[in-house]
């Protein structure tokens, strides 16, 4: 199966490339979403659920990055989104495809297989009663399955998935007396997940079930657009290039200080923002350091120093 992707800078993702390309047997390459070049459509936005910022259209291979996605999921693939939490990969989802054509399934450490699957639960006057899990739901359906931070579900959960995420396209419930559900018209993957986050692995049996790898990064752009203020957005490029120059997969050593396991993405930026407009920014920024896992803090304080406080050595906010 050909495997196409859109990925971030080098060094940060090689690993993973590897991965995905040896999984597949095809060379994987690829490039960020990208910012909005000459006569692009970038920047217009796609209004959402009651009480919901709209959504920024960005880029992917020259094009609306939700048109992409609706692209890929018509022609048949299977999609992975991958990169640090808050950089929008559930949100480009919902707004590709609408709320409605998506079934979610939010994993960790929780998820079971009846989540996926289905399970037999008490009904009244009925005795037990068959309920579907969100793939089986999918399937029957027609309908996008969206596995939301698949690797932090137990490997035997991710692997439940693997019949209908590839050429069968069908699940078998043992549970229920082995019914297989074939996939309705309609029917389509998304995975994403975070590849910085410790103890966790991206399978090649996952690499190799989706066609289409795309890297969800830091994105300046769009956060500049969206009004944040720019020091914050400049500090906060300075992290993600070094939290985008390690290699995801080697994590962090225990009791390091440095940037490699957290840097602010637009869900943080975008609360920098609210706060600095109903307090000031010496104030959100000293809430971002105090949001920032303590590992990476020391990194955090000395770009929030250079680019946004002017030299002002800053601390978490505290009750004093």
């Amino acid at each position: 199966m050909a495997t196409a992707t859109a990925s971030p800078p080098d060094g940060g993702v090689s690993t993973l490339r590897r991965i995905a390309a040896g999984a597949a047997g095809v060379d994987i390459d690829a490039t960020a979403l990208e910012g909005p070049g000459e006569g692009s459509s970038g920047g217009r936005t796609i209004p959402l659920g009651r009480g919901r910022e709209p959504y920024t259209v960005r880029r992917i291979a020259g094009m609306d990055d939700v048109e992409f996605i609706r692209t890929a999921i018509e022609a048949g693939f299977n999609v992975c989104l991958y990169g640090p939490p808050g950089t929008g990969k559930t949100t480009l989802v919902e707004a590709a495809l609408g709320e409605g054509r998506v079934i979610t399934q939010e994993f960790s450490e929780g998820t079971q297989v009846e989540d996926i699957t289905g399970s037999f639960f008490p009904a009244p006057e009925k005795g037990w009663e068959w309920g579907d899990g969100s793939l089986t739901r999918a399937l029957r359906e027609g309908k996008l399955w969206f596995g939301d931070d698949i690797t932090q579900g137990d490997p035997r959960v991710q692997s439940r998935v693997f019949p209908a995420l590839d050429s069968r396209r069908r699940l078998t419930l043992n549970e229920c007396g082995g019914e297989v559900v074939e996939a309705d018209d309609g029917f389509g993957a998304i995975i994403a997940y975070n590849p910085n986050l410790p103890g966790t692995t991206f399978s090649e049996a996952l690499a190799s079930r989706c066609a289409i790898h795309v890297y969800v990064g830091f994105d300046a752009p769009t956060a500049r657009r969206l009004g944040v203020p720019a020091d914050a957005v400049t500090a906060a490029q300075q992290l993600n290039r070094h939290l985008e120059a390690q290699d995801p997969l080697a994590g962090i050593a225990p009791g390091e200080a440095g940037p490699a396991t957290w840097a602010p993405q637009l869900r943080e930026l975008l609360a920098f923002k609210a706060v600095a407009r109903v307090f000031d920014p010496l104030t959100a920024a000293r809430n971002l350091l105090g949001l920032c896992p303590e590992e990476s803090r020391v990194a955090m304080s000395e770009a929030l120093q250079a680019h946004v406080s002017g030299g002002v050595e800053l601390d978490p906010l505290r009750v004093e």
